[in-house]
C-alpha cells in the first residue's frame, strides 16, 4: 500500500523519485496492444521494428510518447498517495527514447499552495536517459491532503 504524503511534509526544491523503468520490446508491444495502437497499418512499426525505425532515420525502435508520459503519471500517482490527485500533467517530447535503456523518472517540487484541507503542488517532471538527456519533460499539478484542515 502506498504511503500518504501531506502538504506539511514537502517543500519547494524537494525531489520525488526516481521511478526506474527499463522498457523492452515485449512491454512496448503490450502497451501498443492495450492502446490499440498497432492496427496493422504499419503506423506503430517504428516502435517495434528495427528495420522500420531505421527507414525513418532512427537508431532503432523507440518508446511511444504516450508510454513515456504514462511513466511520469505513475511517478506522480505513486508519490501522491491514495488521497492525492494528479490534477494536470503536460509533457513535451524532445527526443526519441530507445528500447532497453534504463530510464529515471524524476520530479522536482517548484511550488506549493495551501488550499485549506489540500495542498496544490507544482512540479517539473522529466525522464532522464543513461546519457543524462531528458527526452521527455513537463510540468504537473498535484493535490495532496493537509494534516490539518
Amino acid at each position: 500500500m502506498r504511503e500518504q504524503v501531506y502538504g506539511e511534509d514537502i517543500e519547494p526544491g524537494d525531489e520525488i523519485g526516481p521511478l526506474l523503468k527499463h522498457p523492452d520490446l515485449a512491454q512496448v508491444q503490450k502497451y501498443l496492444a492495450a492502446g490499440r495502437m498497432g492496427d496493422g497499418s504499419g503506423m506503430s512499426s517504428r516502435f517495434t521494428s528495427d528495420e522500420a525505425a531505421r527507414r525513418e532515420g532512427l537508431a532503432g525502435p523507440i518508446i511511444p510518447g504516450p508510454m513515456s508520459q504514462a511513466f511520469l503519471s505513475q511517478l506522480l500517482t505513486d508519490w501522491c498517495g491514495p488521497e492525492g490527485w494528479v490534477q494536470s500533467l503536460e509533457v513535451n517530447f524532445r527526443r526519441s527514447t530507445r528500447h532497453g535503456e534504463p530510464l529515471k523518472c524524476i520530479g522536482l517540487i517548484t511550488d506549493k499552495q495551501d488550499q485549506g484541507d489540500r495542498t496544490l503542488v507544482r512540479l517539473d517532471v522529466f525522464i532522464e536517459d543513461p546519457r543524462g538527456d531528458r527526452p521527455t519533460q513537463g510540468v504537473a499539478e498535484v493535490l495532496i491532503p493537509a494534516r490539518r484542515p
